[in-house]
């Protein structure tokens, strides 16, 4: 499924502009009330990463990584929404699910930091 949007995303976007950059953020956590739903996310963030590092490895993509590196990018929302909270996501979640005040920060700082990073 991860590998089926991401080949529809990239090689419709990568292909119209060479100058394109994709920006994927992982699923921020969950807490509360959907804390059991937590395990499926922490599994979808593993497969996207996991596909992205894939497709830049140039041993697995039959020599496409270069289509691939330089334009597919991570940022990591579950990964800030933890560090961000002293590990206390669910500071910054609004019902377990939505981001607060605090979590549109946390989001829009990564946003800003990833799209200066790769403005290149």
């Amino acid at each position: 499924e991860v590998q089926k949007k991401l080949e529809a995303i990239g090689g419709r976007l990568l292909n119209t502009d060479f100058s394109t950059k994709i920006l994927v953020a992982k699923l921020i956590p969950m807490t509360g009330c959907f804390a059991g739903v937590n395990e499926n996310v922490v599994a979808f963030n593993n497969k996207l990463e996991n596909e992205i590092h894939y497709r830049q490895d140039y041993k697995n993509t039959s020599n496409t990584a270069w289509y691939w590196e330089p334009r597919l990018k991570i940022v990591d929302m579950y990964a800030a929404f933890h560090n961000r909270t002293g590990d206390m996501p669910q500071n910054a979640l609004l019902d377990g699910l939505h981001p607060n005040v605090v979590g549109n920060q946390i989001m829009a700082y990564e946003w800003m930091a990833a799209i200066y990073a790769n403005n290149n």
